[in-house]
């Protein structure tokens, strides 16, 4: 997948495309860490799964697939990201974008 790269003097922020393999039961997996800025739902997909948003401070929000809408976007910075789903086949796999700063 192409990896956007945004620059300033002070940071650098890189995209990172992650599917979501819904043919792969998980728990509470984690899918991505580091210091996100930005997240991007590009598709939900037709499975059904949980996302679990970790903020800086350790709090945690969780989405549905029904709370999410292909275009939605999240600024709040996080430290990771983890999936909840079981192992389903024949669905389209959810799509989504980090916006993570390089340290």
């Amino acid at each position: 997948m192409p990896v956007r790269v945004y620059s300033n003097p002070l940071k650098v922020v890189r995209t990172q495309f992650i599917t979501i393999d819904l043919s792969v039961a998980r728990s509470d997996e984690s899918i991505w860490s580091g210091y996100g800025r930005a997240l991007s739902v590009i598709r939900v997909g037709t499975g059904e799964f949980t996302l679990k948003v970790i903020r800086l401070d350790g709090s945690e929000e969780s989405y549905t697939q029904s709370d999410l809408i292909s275009g939605m976007v999240f600024e709040n910075s996080f430290m990771e990201l983890k999936v909840t789903n079981s192992a389903q086949a024949g669905v389209t796999n959810p799509i989504i974008a980090v916006d993570y700063e390089v340290v």
